[in-house]
């Protein structure tokens, strides 16, 4: 439930590319920045994959300029972060990698992460998710740590957390990403696992409130 996340203040979401963060945590992080928590996003990779026959340096700054409408509409309170490794190569940038994710966490010291799942069948999600928990490994964390679903659904989540009152805001934040949506209906396909999502929480869990959408997760152990 919400109530097992929302005591922390330094909140990390690991994203690959610019768009992860909304499609797997959108609503949630809606939901705790309501409550004026911290929020802060690292990209991993410089998205310049991300649009078919498009050159890289225009897709990058078509990305950042999607980011930048995502973070006004959240009216700015979001902490960006862009580690610029090429897109669909992290595997390749390994140790540059891991070095700058340990600086950060060593640096700001997060009390709750959201990382990529393992079972994502995209190579730079899979790098994200292992170099994320190796980095915090590294420095003996104490951190809780979430894996959120992109492109493959969870199995067995031990974290659901309604995010119906945040539902539109969320599909205004994937729409944000227009370069993304044009090629893939994103926001059918992760409302529709919100959707289906919130049929299991409504049968889990007491909730006062109307269920139509909640996000999973799972908890990772370093």
């Amino acid at each position: 439930m919400f109530s097992s996340i929302s005591k922390f203040e330094n909140i990390f979401i690991i994203a690959p590319h610019q768009d992860d963060e909304v499609l797997g945590v959108g609503g949630t992080l809606c939901k705790l920045l309501e409550l004026d928590k911290k929020i802060s996003v690292i990209f991993t990779t410089d998205g310049s994959k991300g649009i078919k026959k498009v050159p890289g340096f225009l897709t990058k700054q078509i990305r950042l300029e999607e980011v930048s409408n995502v973070n006004k509409l959240l009216k700015n309170k979001l902490e960006i972060t862009y580690l610029n490794f090429k897109d669909g190569k992290l595997e390749n940038d390994e140790n540059q990698c891991l070095e700058k994710l340990t600086s950060i966490f060593a640096q700001f010291n997060p009390d709750l992460i959201f990382i990529p799942n393992s079972f994502d069948w995209h190579p730079d999600h899979k790098a994200s998710n292992s170099y994320t928990l190796r980095s915090l490994k590294e420095i003996h964390s104490k951190a809780k740590i979430y894996e959120y679903e992109v492109w493959e659904a969870l199995q067995e989540p031990d974290l659901l957390i309604n995010i119906t009152r945040q539902s539109e805001l969320k599909r205004k934040l994937i729409r944000c990403y227009k370069s993304q949506i044009q090629q893939m209906d994103f926001e059918s396909a992760i409302m529709g696992l919100n959707s289906f999502r919130a049929l299991r929480l409504t049968k889990s869990e007491i909730v006062e409130d109307k269920v139509n959408y909640a996000e999973a997760f799972k908890e990772a152990k370093l």
